[in-house]
C-alpha cells in the first residue's frame, strides 16, 4: 500500500482555515505590535529614570536680599485693592 501525500489540499485546507480567522489573526498581530510597542517604551523610560551615571549640575546659590524685601512687602490675596479704571470701563472682576 503506498501512501502519498497530497500537498496541494493540504496548502488549501491551510488556507481555507486563515482565510476563515482572517480579521482574529489581523487583530491578534495589531494587539501583539501594541502590547510590545509599550513593554519597549515603558523599558526605555525606566532605564532613563533610573541612569546612575547622573550628576547634578546645579549649586546651591543666595537669595538676593533685595528680592526676599520685594516679596514680603507684596500684599496677600485677602487685601481690598483700590484700583481706579479708566472712564469707561468696568471691573470684571469685581462682585
Amino acid at each position: 500500500m503506498k501512501t502519498s501525500v497530497n500537498l496541494s489540499s493540504f496548502f488549501k485546507s491551510i488556507w481555507h482555515t486563515v482565510g476563515r480567522f482572517n480579521m482574529t489573526i489581523f487583530i491578534l498581530i495589531i494587539l501583539s505590535a501594541l502590547i510590545y510597542t509599550v513593554i519597549s517604551v515603558n523599558n526605555i523610560l525606566n532605564q532613563a529614570a533610573n541612569d546612575s551615571n547622573y550628576t547634578n549640575n546645579t549649586s546651591v546659590s543666595s537669595i538676593d536680599s533685595s528680592v526676599v524685601n520685594q516679596i514680603n512687602q507684596l500684599h496677600t490675596s485677602d487685601t481690598p485693592l483700590n484700583i481706579t479704571l479708566p472712564d469707561g470701563r468696568i471691573n470684571p472682576f469685581s462682585e
